[in-house]
């Protein structure tokens, strides 16, 4: 099998801006070949910074797709059902980012049409091929007794980005088009939890997933602002904690996993998705034999977990692995995700 990829991304907005499309452009495993986005403006910024020649760059995603040199697409749009079911019948290699869709239904059709033709799924939950969650993950393993797990995720304003790196944010999409595009997108939310009115909590189903195995909701809660309060529950019956919310005019990113246990107390701490190669940090507090706490930071790697995660995905294409991000994972985070939700509507 050849070891490049030709790859086209669609939708190019923030998260491929700061994130996806400089390590499409630096690893040797990709070809960044071609790319779609319904507004001009960033389509022709991005273009111009990646070399992509104009008559590869569409407005239309079917166009691109349609294109039989293309191997593969990163689907990061508004909508991922639409362009992801006609990646698969045309037989692209799909890395999609999260939500895998806006309901179940539109999802497990993705997980089934890419199965099918035997094409690779991966969704974008970054966190899960960053080192430091796996050094993470591999100490909550070792843990004798676990007693408490705590979720905690506060984020802020962006704004801040756009000094940070070079960007074209400005939209010039018609009113039509975006009426069509909240159309499409409230139809499908409503379809899965009986309402448009909705906040769907952020990817740390699958993480929480990874690290403890099959969860239940037992309650949820999420007021006028969208902050989320939820009680997960574990096959074993261990209870966690999950709190997720805005906070406007704050550029702060405050989000950890922490574990408790008599011996041991582990916190996760992820920095900003947006800042690149910001490291991810496990905090450690452990007995000591003496009998005081040992306290330790720990700083696993400078290595970028979007990064981890491309790498992973050219291996999948030429080995045939199964991602560590599957999509039928990113089904079961819908799942919980609208059973939160549900559950918040009952208190109402």
């Amino acid at each position: 099998m050849k070891k490049t990829i030709k790859i086209g991304v669609i939708g190019c907005g923030e998260i491929a801006q700061i994130m996806h499309l400089p390590y499409l452009a630096e690893l040797d495993e990709f070809e960044l070949w071609s790319l779609c986005n319904t507004s001009k403006k960033p389509l022709a910024f991005c273009a111009e910074k990646y070399g992509v020649p104009k008559e590869r760059c569409y407005t239309d995603f079917a166009d691109l797709i349609a294109d039989p040199a293309l191997d593969a697409v990163l689907i990061c749009s508004a909508d991922h059902y639409q362009p992801a079911m006609a990646a698969i019948a045309h037989g692209k290699h799909l890395f999609v980012e999260k939500p895998l869709a806006f309901n179940e239904a539109q999802a497990q059709a993705i997980v089934d049409g890419a199965k099918e033709k035997q094409l690779v799924l991966q969704v974008g939950y970054m966190k899960v091929y960053d080192p430091a969650f796996r050094f993470f993950a591999e100490k909550v393993a070792s843990m004798k007794e676990i007693t408490h797990v705590g979720v905690h995720n506060f984020c802020g304003d962006f704004g801040f980005m756009k000094e940070i790196y070079p960007m074209c944010k400005v939209s010039d999409i018609t009113p039509e088009q975006q009426a069509a595009r909240d159309k499409a997108r409230n139809e499908a939310v409503a379809a899965q939890i009986g309402t448009d009115d909705a906040y769907f909590a952020g990817p740390y189903m699958e993480l929480l997933r990874k690290l403890f195995g099959d969860l239940q909701v037992r309650y949820g809660d999420v007021d006028g602002s969208g902050t989320v309060l939820a009680t997960l529950e574990t096959a074993s019956g261990l209870r966690i904690a999950f709190e997720e919310g805005y906070i406007d005019q704050r550029s702060v990113w405050d989000e950890t996993i922490s574990v408790w246990g008599p011996e041991c107390r582990a916190v996760l701490e992820f920095p900003s998705p947006y800042l690149r190669n910001a490291p991810t940090l496990v905090h450690l507090n452990e007995n000591d034999p003496g009998g005081a706490n040992r306290e330790q930071i720990i700083q696993v790697s400078y290595e970028e977990s979007f990064r981890c995660e491309w790498k992973a995905f050219a291996q999948s294409i030429f080995t045939g692995a199964v991602p560590e991000s599957d999509g039928q994972g990113a089904v079961e985070d819908i799942r919980i995700a609208s059973d939160i939700i549900r559950k918040a509507m009952l208190n109402r």
